[in-house]
């Protein structure tokens, strides 16, 4: 959910996300979130309108995580000392309204749960 990836992206031979595509590897919840990468991609333009006021994708992202009931942290993933403050800015994000939140849930149910490979 970060935006940083195409269609055209093509991972290192021994990244798990070339070699695990289909999820025949490993726990096809690892790779992808278990969603075929071209049609996350695809999903992810859709919701790119999350950000507008938010600062980046990959802060939006997290911020929704934060507000999911029972949610009280993320563990997010960086490379470098400017990721890490950019994932703990994502707790100053504004808040998604209840409106924004039931879009979402209508997105995943009727886009994207049929997608997921796996009994998830």
């Amino acid at each position: 959910m970060s935006g940083k990836y195409s269609k055209e992206t093509v991972f290192p031979e021994n990244d798990h996300r070339h070699f695990n595509k289909d999820g025949k590897a490993f726990n096809v919840g690892e790779t992808f979130g278990g969603l075929p990468f071209e049609k996350a991609i695809d999903l992810v333009e859709q919701v790119r309108w999350i950000a507008q006021d938010r600062n980046s994708l990959a802060q939006t992202s997290l911020k929704w995580l934060l507000q999911q009931e029972g949610i009280s942290t993320v563990i997010p993933g960086f490379k470098n000392p400017e990721q890490v403050a950019s994932n703990i800015a994502a707790a100053s994000v504004k808040d998604f309204s209840d409106a924004e939140l039931a879009k979402l849930s209508d997105f995943y149910w009727k886009d994207v749960h049929d997608y997921i490979r796996g009994d998830y």
